[in-house]
């Protein structure tokens, strides 16, 4: 996905009248950190289900190289997971593994 490439925010999708009209909202680039917490945990889930349909999965790394961020902000991203996680929007591919090496797919996977 373009967006991802050029860590813009994940577009937002909306249908209307019974599914004969959806809309298809792209954005501009906003900063990691100006964007908003809905923003970031719907691009969270969308880069999980990117890397799902590709037969990849995605883990603080891919998520960090999604934003165009470094390793400093591991931590964020970590939280950011969790919090994806919390809401049910993704969940670990496998359960037992440690969190340090975890690698994540959307819930429905």
């Amino acid at each position: 996905m373009d967006c991802e490439k050029d860590y813009l925010p994940t577009p937002t999708v909306s249908v209307y009248d019974n599914l004969e009209l959806t809309k298809v909202t792209i954005f501009s680039s906003v900063p990691f950190g100006k964007m908003s917490r809905e923003d970031r945990l719907w691009s969270c889930y969308s880069h999980a289900c990117i890397k799902h349909v590709n037969d990849e999965v995605m883990s603080n790394a891919t998520l960090r190289e999604r934003f165009g961020l470094d390793e400093s902000y591991m931590s964020q991203i970590s939280r950011l997971i969790r919090d994806a996680s919390e809401a049910g929007l993704i969940k670990k591919s496998d359960p037992s593994s440690s969190n340090k090496f975890s690698r994540y797919e959307p819930y429905w996977a």
